[in-house]
């Protein structure tokens, strides 16, 4: 059996087509999507805007206007680049030219904040102009905010002035909001492609278990048929087969992650071992899958690698592989039809990843894998019974 298994290996490494889809695939796919999102996190993040600065004598006499805007301009996360004008009418000709996206001013004793229709469709568009203009937005309407209040107070009662905690508390922000973080590290949407990926590329490894089975198979090869004659028993031969494929798929997705990971530094939180681990349940079950597959009779190789990879294709639309419309599409099968949810390997084996990354605890990684494991025993089961039953008249 030794020797067949090592066979079985040599046999699957000669073949470049099954090689592809099994290692190659994935990890070309892998690139394309770092290379689609590699600058989406770049796309969130703060850039300061050139804002034009009204400094008229309206604006003097707003206390505490340049403090906000010198606090805006010198944090450590500038948001605003600011330029001096005389006028409005300066400052609007700059939006017209497009040396600033803005300009503050002071209105009716409140400041104001005027923003280009160009700036406005790019902040639509360009997610740093959009929430760096956000920023900017909320700043200046927490600082008119402060400043209505202090009037009311100075009005109805001013002896609060003379409470320091009070004035010390005026326009303050800390305690507003609280940073939280419901899962063990923070999601990022790249991340959940890559993982749909895996999932993917797990399942069309089962093309391996699928030719070492239907080789197994005399009516559909001459090598089929020269194994039926040999003196070893059939159950021998398909299982060198199966842990043959097995193996080599071990091997493939393992490389696959390899690259994600190290190469494209889509991590698991430290949390490796446990990947190989889940990627050897994973592989496994792709191969009880090809067996089962390559176990159907008449079915020429050829056709059982069709059906297998259009399976694969259907079967990662609902784990999100395609975009985010698909995405919304299986987080809805997953809130409304779990079982549905349940029963998707490809779903299953990229959910054995976010269950690793998002989760402190190790129980819903281990709900997976057992899942999976179930998944694997049924589809070895019906592989079984159905090669058993397969008798053949003459080859």
């Amino acid at each position: 059996m030794l020797t067949t298994f090592i066979a079985q290996i040599k046999t699957m490494l000669h073949r470049p087509a099954m090689i592809f889809w099994a290692l190659a695939f994935p990890i070309i796919l892998a690139t394309m999507f770092h290379a689609m999102f590699q600058n989406i996190e770049s796309s969130y993040s703060i850039e300061a805007q050139p804002i034009d600065i009204v400094r008229d004598d309206a604006w003097d006499g707003l206390t505490g206007a340049q403090d906000l805007v010198e606090a805006l301009q010198d944090a450590d996360t500038a948001v605003l680049k600011a330029t001096q004008v005389p006028d409005a009418d300066a400052a609007l000709a700059d939006l017209r030219e497009g040396r600033a996206v803005g300009y503050l001013a002071a209105r009716d004793g409140e400041l104001a904040f005027v923003i280009s229709d160009s700036a406005a469709t790019t902040a639509e568009s360009d997610g740093a102009v959009g929430i760096t203009l956000s920023i900017i937005s909320d700043a200046v309407a927490r600082y008119n905010d402060t400043a209505r209040l202090g009037e009311s107070v100075g009005r109805y009662a001013p002896e609060a002035f003379l409470d320091d905690s009070f004035t010390g508390q005026l326009g303050a922000t800390a305690g507003l909001s609280e940073e939280i973080r419901l899962t063990r590290t923070a999601p990022d949407e790249p991340v959940r492609y890559q993982f749909a990926l895996l999932g993917m590329a797990c399942l069309m490894t089962m093309t391996l278990a699928i030719g070492a089975i239907s080789e197994s198979q005399p009516n559909l090869s001459t090598l089929g048929a020269r194994r039926c004659l040999a003196p070893l028993p059939k159950w021998r031969i398909l299982t060198a087969g199966f842990l043959a494929a097995w193996l080599v798929s071990a091997c493939c997705m393992s490389l696959s992650f390899v690259v994600i990971r190290y190469v494209f530094s889509v991590g698991v939180a430290g949390r490796e071992p446990f990947a190989f681990l889940g990627i050897g349940v994973a592989t496994f079950m792709a191969s009880s899958l090809g067996s089962l597959i390559g176990a159907l009779p008449k079915l020429g190789v050829g056709s059982k690698v069709g059906i297998s990879t259009g399976m694969t294709c259907l079967l990662s639309l609902f784990a999100g592989l395609y975009g985010q419309p698909a995405m919304q599409l299986g987080d809805m099968i997953q809130r409304e039809l779990p079982l549905l949810a349940d029963i998707n390997p490809v779903r299953q084996v990229s959910q054995l990843f976010h269950d690793i990354l998002y989760y402190d605890s190790l129980q819903p990684f281990v709900r997976t894998a057992a899942l999976l494991a179930v998944m694997s025993i049924v589809f070895l089961a019906i592989a079984a019974l159905m090669l058993r039953r397969q008798r053949y008249e003459h080859l």
